[in-house]
């Protein structure tokens, strides 16, 4: 993983090392890394993980409704206990 000490002219050095280098890139502010510039491929993979990790916990949740151990409420309801 790259890192550097960027100003405004090295973003588009960036951009670069992560989209055609598939690098990630560590952006420092007074010694800490606050941010990555990442390739795009990276967001994607993630993105899937979310999905899937989202869909197991609706799943979930489904198979808790369907065996009654999971209470639903009706719009209504939720919205009363707000």
């Amino acid at each position: 993983m790259a890192q550097k000490n960027i100003g405004k002219a090295d973003f588009f050095q960036m951009i670069q090392q992560a989209g055609l280098n598939k690098q990630r890139v560590a952006v420092y502010q007074q010694g800490r890394a606050v941010a990555y510039v990442v390739p795009i491929e990276d967001v994607q993979t993630l993105q899937r993980l979310e999905d899937r990790l989202d869909g197991a916990e609706c799943e979930r949740i489904l198979r808790r409704v369907r065996e009654g151990k999971e209470k639903v409420l009706s719009w209504e309801q939720a919205k009363s206990r707000l």
